[in-house]
């Protein structure tokens, strides 16, 4: 699969979808697409269906799920460009499945530098663990590597607040760290 089924028009088209509701206000947090608004995969799709990624954009699932999830953590101000700094970070024709197990350890090996590991080990042992998940020569399956990854959410929820603000804020600069390299 290759990132806007290699046609630079397809980017160009999603882009503009989200440029528009940029300008008029209608990415939100909270709500996946209803009348007319909604979040970063709702307004990108028309629909809140994480499915539709690799079907309209060639962009896997898995990294549509990642980018509706630092949307939904990141401050209202920055939430609301968020979908413009995906989609156009995004190069036409790239392999994104290629990226997917280094770009996942980087993300979570980076939460876990700003992360109090005392005040909180089950988070830290839920991290790790699907760290070595995608460190694993054995192929992982999507839905073994998501069930690890919401164990490890479920974990940092009961955790605190501010832990969840400290990893959401890695992962954006993860992010922007992958993007850029």
């Amino acid at each position: 699969m290759l990132a806007y089924h290699n046609d630079p028009a397809i980017k160009e088209k999603y882009l503009n979808r989200v440029i528009s509701d940029r300008k008029a206000d209608n990415i939100i947090q909270g709500t996946g697409w209803e009348n007319g608004k909604g979040c970063s995969v709702g307004c990108t799709f028309k629909a809140y269906d994480h499915s539709r990624g690799p079907v309209e954009i060639g962009v896997p699932e898995w990294l549509i799920q990642i980018n509706d999830k630092i949307f939904e953590g990141l401050p209202e101000n920055k939430a609301v460009e968020w979908p413009e700094r995906f989609l156009s970070a995004i190069n036409p024709g790239a392999d994104l499945d290629q990226i997917k197990n280094p770009f996942m350890i980087f993300i979570l090996e980076s939460t876990l530098k700003h992360f109090n590991h005392e005040e909180f080990p089950d988070v830290k042992t839920a991290v790790d663990s699907v760290i070595d998940l995608y460190q694993s020569e054995i192929p992982v399956s999507e839905s073994a590597a998501w069930s690890a990854a919401w164990s490890a959410e479920s974990a940092a929820r009961s955790a605190a607040e501010s832990a969840r603000y400290v990893a959401e804020s890695a992962a954006e600069s993860a992010w922007s760290a992958a993007w850029s390299a």
